[in-house]
């Protein structure tokens, strides 16, 4: 096991790169923010306490994690950056509404992740963000999300239930290179997918264009 100090504000770049044998992590109360890699390819760490003051989490944090299925994000933290959770065992994960930032692929490759509650901080689905989480079924595009980039749900075969709050409140780039929702974003998913928004928005058009089934709510 690992117990950080109470002194210490910050975790060092691949600070416990690889570590294989190590299966708890404890933060101290000080930690700020971590660098990246801390946790890189610890495949049997399982139980890890984030304090409450963390800001960032660094990317790769913890990538490869596979034993890592629950974790709990302090309400403090602001910034989750690329590929934090990449290939962890992540069965389910709360995104608090402080986050602000999700990075590209934070959650891509989580086999096992089945649920997201996943809440109204950030405004855009970036890059590749839930790609390959093949587990998964349902999402909530809360009313402070505006766009879903490139691959975002790339490849989620179980993805059965996806609900738009306020699709009216979606907008693409600024000069129109860039659409409200990628065009692959759902590419690979299963042709049984629904899309629930309002009657006559954007997300109706998507959902008969790419073969979705539109439900009006």
């Amino acid at each position: 096991s690992i117990v950080i100090g109470d002194q210490i504000t910050y975790i060092g770049n691949r600070a416990f790169k690889g570590l294989n044998y190590v299966t708890s992590v404890k933060f101290g109360k000080a930690v700020s923010y971590t660098g990246y890699e801390v946790f890189y390819g610890c495949t049997k760490l399982a139980n890890v306490e984030m304090n409450e003051g963390l800001t960032t989490l660094g990317a790769l944090a913890f990538f490869n994690c596979t034993k890592l299925t629950n974790i709990s994000i302090p309400s403090s933290v602001v910034n989750l950056q690329n590929r934090a959770f990449k290939g962890s065992g992540l069965t389910s994960i709360v995104v608090p509404d402080t986050v602000k930032t999700l990075g590209y692929e934070v959650f891509m490759n989580c086999a096992s992740l089945e649920t997201v509650d996943y809440t109204e901080g950030a405004s855009m689905l970036n890059p590749r963000m839930f790609e390959n989480c093949t587990s998964l079924k349902e999402f909530n595009f809360t009313r402070n999300m505006c766009r879903i980039r490139s691959r975002a749900f790339y490849g989620c075969k179980a993805l059965r239930l996806f609900t738009f709050e306020d699709a009216d409140n979606m907008w693409g780039s600024s000069n129109g290179s860039e659409a409200k929702i990628a065009s692959n974003a759902f590419e690979g998913c299963n042709s049984n997918l629904q899309m629930i928004a309002k009657d006559n928005s954007h997300v109706e058009t998507y959902a008969e264009r790419f073969k979705f089934t539109f439900v009006a709510k």
